[in-house]
């Protein structure tokens, strides 16, 4: 085989085609976040590919490094509560039910609430 000059067109080709499955890995990456959830977010994906060129002992070498750069991976904001500790400092309580309202009571605390029906005995004969 001929020797091959390093450029655009061969770059794929180095370490016995390995950049190219690099390359292609990265942007695969990409392409899969932004499918999953490129149209919540609207940022963009970046592909980077890097050539590491260096003397080593007398021998050029180049090194092809590739990376997907993605949006970082975040939740939507949960209202949380102050809540002073006796002893001092403060935490964040929030509802685990419902991220908008720290406050919002669960089904059961609501029914612990309400009064008991008409007739019904507290006494258990």
């Amino acid at each position: 085989m001929p020797q091959l000059q390093v450029n655009a067109r061969t770059i794929a080709d180095l370490t016995d085609g390995q950049a190219e499955a690099v390359i292609n890995s990265a942007i695969n990456k990409a392409i899969s976040d932004l499918d999953d959830r490129g149209d919540e977010d609207g940022k963009e994906r970046v592909v980077v590919i890097e050539l590491r060129m260096a003397n080593v002992k007398s021998i050029t070498t180049v090194e092809v490094v590739a990376a997907a750069k993605l949006p970082p991976f975040r939740t939507h904001a949960t209202a949380c509560k102050k809540a002073h500790r006796a002893g001092g400092g403060v935490a964040l309580t929030f509802q685990g039910f419902n991220s908008e309202n720290p406050d919002q009571p669960t089904f059961a605390e609501m029914e612990d609430a309400l009064p008991a029906p008409a007739g019904e005995d507290d006494a258990d004969d």
